[in-house]
């Protein structure tokens, strides 16, 4: 994964990787020189490799590297999380690397400037093109790259992100100490900055706001904070590691998700599991995890006032939150499983393992 930053993709990598462990699949981790991906996958016991992904203009630099790594780890399966990471890997003659499975993470190159977004465009056709299979977290996805024609002959296939989150984090509803709860990075992305309003279109009511996150948006978010007279109803709690990131959110009784646009969004799952109510900008990817008046709630982009009516429904009627919050558990556990995700990579590893020639004697029959 060549962006290392923390983010649900690396959240992902991680979990990917354990529940693959679970599995009896050693998997190895290749990421962005000393970023926060690499740190915790050390930290997790998972053998790391790192390379300067950095930059798109980089991938022959990069994909030089990769050889380098392939080389060494000799993996029988190369997962390459997002076009970035694809590229280096893409550029490498298919005998002369394993398997390549091409993960889209969001088609996000049709949020950026005509030249970027026709480049884009053309990067994720080329990773296609020369991927064994192209993973799909959400079918938003799926269904843009068909638009697009960017789907190749290769085949490809739909993979919900898994989660898990530690046990004995759940708690009762007169344990949590914050209203609301925004969990993520500050970037403009997730239109942080729509936070204040939401809270300006509560008034008179006052709920407090815990805001876990750290990102170029900070000093934009304070300003904004201060201007608006909010501050005295809002913690911040800075970027913190992903077990107290969820222990802080768990103390949370709806967990508010305004983003522009997303994947899919691992946050909304993990909330679920912890059984915090949703509320989530209506858009693809979120709409795909949030089943609007089932298992959370859904609002209009950019709209304050719609946010802040969802969440006041969530504030002040337990048994609206009960009944969302106890289907959105069975919801999670469901379709968004870790362990799922992972036998559903395993059964993909067999496949495109079978049709390579580059794949071990034994290596198949081990899966």
């Amino acid at each position: 994964m060549a962006d290392g930053s923390p983010g649900g993709g690396p959240t992902v990598v991680q979990i990917l990787c354990k529940s693959l462990g679970d599995l009896g699949i050693d998997a190895a981790v290749a990421t962005q020189t000393n970023s926060h991906l690499s740190r915790e996958a050390r930290l997790a016991g998972i053998r790391t490799f790192e390379a300067d992904f950095s930059h798109r203009m980089k991938a022959w630099q990069a994909g030089r590297r990769m050889h380098e790594i392939l080389e060494e780890a000799r993996p029988d399966v190369l997962l390459a999380h997002g076009a970035r990471s694809t590229l280096p890997a893409a550029l490498l003659r298919r005998n002369r690397r394993p398997p390549l499975v091409h993960v889209v993470h969001g088609l996000h190159y049709t949020r950026k400037p005509f030249l970027t977004r026709v480049l884009g465009r053309a990067t994720e056709r080329f990773c296609v093109s020369r991927a064994d299979r192209t993973v799909f977290v959400a079918n938003a996805d799926e269904a843009m790259a068909r638009r697009h024609h960017i789907l190749g002959r290769a085949g490809h296939d739909v993979i919900h992100n898994g989660v898990a989150v530690p046990p004995g984090l759940v708690r009762s509803l007169a344990d949590r100490r914050f209203d609301i709860a925004f969990i993520g990075r500050l970037h403009v992305q997730k239109d942080p900055l729509i936070l204040p309003e939401i809270l300006l279109a509560m008034r008179p009511r006052r709920p407090s706001m815990l805001i876990v996150a750290g990102g170029d948006l900070e000093q934009a978010l304070r300003a904004k904070i201060e201007v608006t007279g909010v501050g005295e109803q809002i913690v911040f709690a800075g970027p913190q590691r992903r077990h107290e990131a969820l222990r802080l959110l768990s103390q949370a009784r709806v967990c508010v998700l305004p983003s522009l646009w997303e994947g899919l969004p691992v946050s909304l799952a993990e909330a679920m599991l912890l059984q915090v109510a949703v509320v989530a900008s209506d858009i693809p990817g979120n709409s795909e995890i949030v089943r609007a008046g089932m298992t959370g709630l859904l609002a209009p982009v950019g709209d304050a006032r719609g946010f802040a009516s969802a969440i006041t429904r969530l504030l002040t009627s337990d048994s609206l939150w009960q009944t969302l919050t106890t289907a959105a558990i069975d919801h999670a556990r469901v379709n968004f499983s870790a362990l799922g995700q992972a036998k559903a990579y395993r059964g993909l590893f067999a496949s495109v393992m079978s049709e390579h020639p580059s794949v071990r004697s034994g290596a198949l029959e081990a899966l």
